[in-house]
């Protein structure tokens, strides 16, 4: 996350510091960046470009690679600079010219200063130009300094461009090739790596170091890699020779997997030779042959005679160096350091890559403690730039506040443990505060009768834990199979809607499957959503049948809330619910990334209860990689839609006051947020003659590196993290012009706890610190579907499950939008960009591989949520 935001706000101010709950020290994993005696008063900032025959288009190593050799052979002033690989240069001394300079050099291709091809002679140098002009001097003043981002943004650079001088590095992170590391399947291995950035608190400037971890390819010989690759178990898959297997298709998809590796020869230790393999020769080592010296060889006897090395696979395809370079795979090693051509993860890759972050917070400060003991080294640059790093880390105080009390049914109270923030078993005998009632309902099994034998025993368990839980579930469900779950969605859908119309009343919906990954899923959810209007549960068949008591309790909170009840509410009266308030909760996710075709979906949840336990969502659809609503009509129409619902159920009660909770915008995008997100709540109020009500935006975000650690002998959760219902907001590790802090709602379960960043960008209301974390805490304890509080204000939560249960709704799943359209997931009449109906006819595999643009056929982004669930928590 970007240190740095928009200038041209203004945000609330700071406010006192939090004065509730009992103190707790905390060490986390920022170091203060000290000014040196040594230090100037200003950083030079120039503009650079780069032009250059090759390559075409420029990639941020190109340039860098390019900067490096400029500053260090070049110019003179090279000590005395850092670039960020794009278009900014910054210095610590006034470079020798007060107008643009350019400067022409040739560029040594690759990493050889003197590179030669063997048939062809020397390779020639690239004629390549920089541009430098002056842009501004950046006041290096922590206080009173209106240049404070771009200081920020100045050491960001000055750090990172000397992580890349020393290590293999990817903007951000840098990576030590012998570091920590896990190999996996597919020629791959997962890397501890670096990441750091710089953050203003109230008492300086401090540096950030996090652990990451990223997905590298395997050193070693080729050959092996090239299996691992493409998973096959035997070099025999790779033969072109006269017994060849190797398939033209594989022989493709293996160049495309092969090029632009970097590789190193092995056969001649005294004169190695490394470069990025350019393609995959038809040939083998036996069948390509060339000539030298006046007579004719091929690869595999010139190998012989002139090493005497013989191929142990002469009838692997040769690799090409060049257009008439070709080496056989055997004496070509992959390079360290490199990252892996696939950077998707298989299933096990996940699951390696899960056990390999799991590092308790106390071993993942020592981790960041031994970064700053490796970017020791480049302390040299950091005091050409009048800075140092502190070898300390930054400890600061936190508060731990009190945990709120939950309400049952009957008016019996749980307090939840004041450590963990759970309370499965004080509310295990405990029925739900509203039981809900489902006297009819369906179990579709996706499979044949013989493979669900299990479901005798473990349908009645359910009713018997609905039943005991409060609920009013007099009758089992009744059973159908569908034997393909892996089929056509249209399909699948044409077997549940007969399923469907064969009766009437049916107020619940239950599938299972037997995989995770299947059709079935978005088939079934599809249809109770957009056609049959009915709450519906989906489970996976192999942890249902080994099910025990927890598996079925948990069950049972989903069933309840999805048929209209509310497993448990607040007990303890919050002062800011105390008067008419609605909670929203947004959060933007993207459906298929990488491809411009693809569609943003928002998700946006609210309240309609006055103890925040009930909750409605609605859905817009906007264009791709889109992080923010860029339509306010859009959003408004959704906001009077659910000012209307808690209108309804309130005694016909306008909320007063709108506390609207924001994930996923980052600083920069503060501005844009307010001036469209803000007014349209303001508008929906004017539309409906109401006063504008009291606003309190508050971003949370839980994309950073910040993390923290209890100081020995401090209170701790079973994990070794932060207890949960704790709140910092220490000058040491906040803005001193931002009202920021960071709360940990939950405890940890694995690994090391991510607290949420929480920045105010607007307020009516008139929060402090206590009482906005006391409000998000209740919040985070009413979430419906566990019994342990959770690590956002429910509204977001449920925002996030609502923009994925979107995908489900589109009606052509590579839907492509020039212009937003909008479909609030139940808008009066339709809304705008709704589609009313039941699931898409015809083959959906007509789109497949295509954009589809609305001049070629009138397809709306999202279907529209049947009525009888609209103003539901479906997507709970």
């Amino acid at each position: 996350m970007s240190s740095s935001y928009q200038t041209d706000i203004v945000l609330p101010p700071k406010p006192p510091l939090c004065t509730e709950g009992d103190p707790i020290l905390v060490t986390s994993n920022l170091f203060p960046l000290q000014r040196s005696p040594r230090s100037k008063s200003k950083i030079f900032l120039y503009d650079v470009r780069i032009e250059a025959a090759k390559p075409k288009t420029r990639t941020w190593k190109e340039n860098l690679k390019v900067m490096k050799y400029f500053l260090e052979h070049e110019v003179n002033y090279g000590a005395s600079c850092a670039y960020d690989g794009q278009a900014l240069l910054y210095s610590s001394e006034r470079l020798p010219f007060d107008r643009t300079t350019t400067v022409s050099f040739k560029l040594p291709p690759g990493d050889d200063p003197h590179p030669s091809d063997f048939r062809r002679g020397p390779i020639r140098a690239i004629p390549t130009r920089v541009q430098l002009m002056p842009v501004s001097a950046i006041s290096m003043e922590h206080t009173d300094n209106n240049q404070i981002n771009e200081l920020l943004s100045a050491l960001n650079t000055v750090i990172r461009y000397y992580a890349t001088l020393t290590y293999p590095s990817n903007k951000k992170v840098f990576y030590p090739v012998g570091g920590t590391n896990m190999k996996t399947d597919g020629a791959a291995k997962i890397l501890r790596s670096w990441f750091t950035t710089t953050r203003l608190s109230a008492n300086g400037i401090a540096l950030n170091v996090d652990t990451s971890s990223i997905k590298m390819l395997d050193d070693g010989n080729l050959v092996r890699v090239a299996c691992g690759l493409m998973n096959w178990n035997s070099p025999q898959r790779m033969n072109i020779g006269p017994n060849g297997r190797m398939a033209r298709h594989e022989k493709s998809l293996l160049q495309r997997t092969l090029k632009k590796i970097k590789v190193q020869t092995n056969h001649n230790p005294e004169k190695t030779m490394s470069f990025p393999i350019a393609g995959i020769s038809d040939k083998n080592s036996e069948t390509y042959t060339f000539q030298s010296e006046g007579q004719n060889w091929n690869i595999a006897s010139y190998m012989q005679a002139k090493y005497r090395i013989t191929l142990q696979y002469p009838w692997l395809p040769v690799v090409s160096k060049s257009k008439t370079v070709f080496l056989p795979m055997e004496i070509l090693d992959v390079c360290p350091g490199q990252i892996h051509p696939n950077k998707s993860l298989s299933a096990s890759q996940t699951k390696d890559m899960m056990d390999f972050c799991k590092v308790n917070p106390t071993d993942r400060i020592e981790e960041a403690n031994r970064a700053i003991e490796a970017l020791a080294p480049g302390k040299h640059v950091m005091d050409e730039f009048g800075y140092e790093i502190g070898a300390e880390n930054i400890v600061c105080t936190g508060r731990q506040l009190k945990i709120p009390r939950l309400e049952y049914s009957e008016k019996k109270y749980v307090l939840p443990d004041n450590i963990e923030g759970d309370w499965e078993r004080d509310s295990f005998d405990m029925q739900f505060f509203k039981p809900a009632s489902i006297k009819k309902w369906k179990l579709i099994a996706f499979g044949t009768r013989d493979e669900y034998g299990w479901l005798d025993r473990f349908i009645p368990q359910v009713v018997e834990t609905c039943n005991r839980k409060g609920m009013v579930v007099p009758h089992e469900p009744e059973v159908h199979f569908i034997r393909d779950e892996n089929g056509r969605k249209d399909e699948i859908q044409t077997q549940l809607r007969a399923i469907w119309d064969s009766s009437s009343g049916v107020e619940f919906l239950l599938a299972v499957s037997r995989f995770e990954k299947s059709t079935a899923y978005t088939a079934f959810k599809n249809f109770c959503d957009v056609y049959a209007g009915v709450p519906s549960q989906f489970f996976i068949a192999k942890k249902a049948q080994t099910a025990k008591g927890s598996y079925f309790s948990n069950l049972s909170l989903k069933l309840n809330v999805k048929a209209g009840g509310i497993n448990q509410t607040l007990g303890t009266a919050v002062q800011y619910f105390k008067e008419h308030s609605i909670c929203f909760g947004i959060d933007v996710t993207y459906s298929s990334p990488g491809t411009s075709g693809s569609v943003s979906l928002a998700g946006i949840v609210s309240n309609v209860d006055q103890r925040c336990s009930q909750f409605i969502g609605s859905e817009i659809a906007m264009a791709g990689r889109q992080d923010v609503i860029s339509s306010k009509d859009q959003l408004k129409a959704v906001i009077k839609r659910h000012l209307r619902a808690y209108y309804d159920r309130n005694k016909k009660q306008i909320p007063k006051k709108v506390l609207y909770l924001r994930d996923g915008v980052s600083d920069s995008q503060y501005k844009h947020v307010l001036d469209v997100e803000l007014l349209a709540i303001k508008e929906a109020y004017t539309d409906i003659n109401q006063q504008p009500p009291k606003v309190t935006f508050v971003v949370g975000q839980k994309r950073h590196h910040v993390r923290f650690a209890p100081k020995r002998g401090e209170r701790h959760d079973e994990s070794g993290n932060v207890p949960s219902n704790t709140v910092i907001d220490s000058p040491e590790v906040t803005r001193p012009d931002q009202f920021e802090f960071y709360a940990f709602s939950h405890s940890g379960l694995l690994g090391t706890s991510r607290p949420c960043r929480y920045v105010v960008i607007h307020d009516d209301f008139g929060f402090n610190v206590d009482s906005l974390s006391k409000t998000i805490f209740a919040t985070s304890h009413t979430y419906q579907c566990a019994t342990r509080a959770v690590s956002l204000p429910t509204p977001v939560y449920y925002a996030q499950k609502l923009a994925d249960r979107a995908r489900l709704h589109l009606s052509d799943p590579n839907a492509w939008t020039d212009e937003p359209q909008a479909a609030p997931a139940g808008g009066p009449g339709g809304g705008p960009g709704g589609y009313r109906g039941g699931p898409p006819r015809g083959n959906p595999r007509h789109a497949v591989g295509r954009k589809r643009n609305y001049d070629d056929e009138q397809v709306m982004s999202l279907q529209m949520t049947h009525a009888s669930v609209r103003n539901t928590p479906y997507f709970v």
